[in-house]
């Protein structure tokens, strides 16, 4: 394998040895969104919404007047669209006006005075990611064109871009002395975390997945424009917002014998999003002695939602003395489409490759699940959405842990990965103005 092979094509491998993070920082922001939970005014980590978009005052009629692309005076309006997260998780997606045929000069503006045309041909080379499920914690590879790696005998080596990830959420919660490394060596791949004197306070909301993103997924050369926005938790009330401009005009002949058109188009909305649920979960190493503990072994928890538009609406739990099982379903309440995130790219209208198939939609990946600090097994990472409803169990291992004694009740976290598409469609009347 030579490296102009792996920088064409570079399949990369990453395993996300949490395990040696947990001892240092305590958990991905659990014991917040327990206490958030159980707050008699908690706004976080309910409802149903993740990222919201709103046509701002839309256009309702383009007068024409000319083919000429450089006459404004009228013959061209301003397509607004306000981005809002309202959900808990952080998040990084692209907005995509499309619709408009080649009679149309679409231009996106950017808060500089940047100006990016809208065009169907020369797109730039895509990345996809592909998260596996290879032990309790997550794993992710990551395939694309023209990606930066150095090589030294059989050792493939490359960091992803922590610059890139501050700079697009606006904050250093990724320090420069933090480095996520890959490494491909002799056929096997591995991951490492190099850190000094920093613990993963930073990594709470989704920041895990978005750090993986933020470095490939690539909205701007498929025709959109980009966001990273903070969620709306404790760390940011309110959840973070942008407004992206499109900039439309008719630049082609107009059409003989009609006075007025109707133009439909439409708004798409892409992003990487997580769920995090805390149910409490009842403990008992001993469930068959008769006494009466401090909780039920056996219960069916019916949860409510959890400040994302991907919910874990059912938890049923079984003891049987030498481990818990939980059973969990998982439904999109969100109204839009769920996307496998390393495909998210082809929620592009313009994404120019074949068309999508039954492995990009309807994919959540179950990023981590603890008990008591615990990575515990399930019966699959990946969890399949039938008619917006997936299922999959987990177990905690008495005996791996090493727990005896009482019952005792202790929350359950959890982190989903997933992609999503909201749109929203309007019409554009144009008329000829003689």
């Amino acid at each position: 394998m030579n490296k102009a092979l792996m920088a064409r094509k570079t399949l990369v491998g990453i395993l996300l040895v949490l395990v040696l993070f947990i001892a240092g920082c305590g958990g991905f922001g659990a014991d917040r969104a327990v206490a958030c939970a159980e707050g008699s005014n908690c706004k976080y980590y309910t409802g149903t919404r993740g990222v919201d978009i709103l046509l701002d005052r839309p256009p309702h009629m383009l007068y024409y007047r000319s083919a000429d692309a450089n006459i404004t005076d009228g013959n061209a309006v301003p397509i607004n669209v306000r981005v809002h997260n309202r959900g808990a998780s952080d998040s990084y997606g692209g907005v995509f006006l499309s619709g408009f045929g080649p009679t149309f000069k679409v231009d996106r503006i950017y808060d500089d005075g940047t100006r990016l045309p809208i065009s169907v041909t020369g797109l730039g080379d895509n990345c996809g990611i592909n998260l596996g499920s290879f032990g309790p914690v997550p794993y992710f590879t990551v395939q694309c064109y023209g990606f930066d790696v150095t090589s030294s005998g059989g050792t493939y080596r490359g960091t992803l871009d922590t610059n890139k990830i501050s700079d697009a959420f606006g904050i250093d919660w990724l320090p420069e002395d933090l480095r996520l490394n890959f490494q491909y060596t002799d056929g096997h791949f591995g991951f490492n975390v190099a850190y000094d004197g920093f613990t993963l306070n930073a990594l709470y909301h989704g920041k895990l997945l978005m750090s993986i993103v933020v470095s490939f997924l690539d909205f701007e050369s498929l025709n959109g424009m980009t966001y990273a926005l903070h969620g709306d938790n404790p760390d940011y009330p309110g959840g973070g917002d942008d407004y992206k401009q499109f900039l439309v005009a008719m630049t082609g002949s107009w059409p003989s014998g009609i006075d007025e058109i109707v133009q439909p188009y439409r708004v798409t909305n892409c992003y990487a999003y997580t769920t995090f649920v805390s149910p409490q979960i009842c403990v008992d190493p001993n469930p068959f002695s008769g006494d009466r503990g401090v909780c039920r072994a056996n219960q069916d928890l019916s949860l409510g939602s959890q400040g994302a538009p991907v919910a874990v609406t059912r938890v049923s739990q079984r003891n049987t003395g030498r481990s818990v099982i939980m059973d969990f379903e998982v439904r999109n309440v969100g109204g839009g489409r769920v996307w496998e995130v390393g495909s998210l790219e082809r929620c592009s209208p313009y994404f120019p490759e074949t068309p999508t198939g039954r492995n990009h939609h309807d994919v959540i990946y179950v990023g981590f699940v603890m008990i008591d600090d615990w990575f515990i097994d399930c019966s699959q990472r990946i969890i399949r959405l039938h008619d917006g409803v997936g299922r999959f169990t987990c177990t905690y291992n008495f005996a791996e842990r090493g727990v005896i004694g009482s019952a005792y009740v202790t929350p359950l976290r959890m982190e989903l990965w997933y992609g999503y598409e909201t749109t929203v469609n309007n019409n554009l009347r144009i008329r000829r103005i003689a």
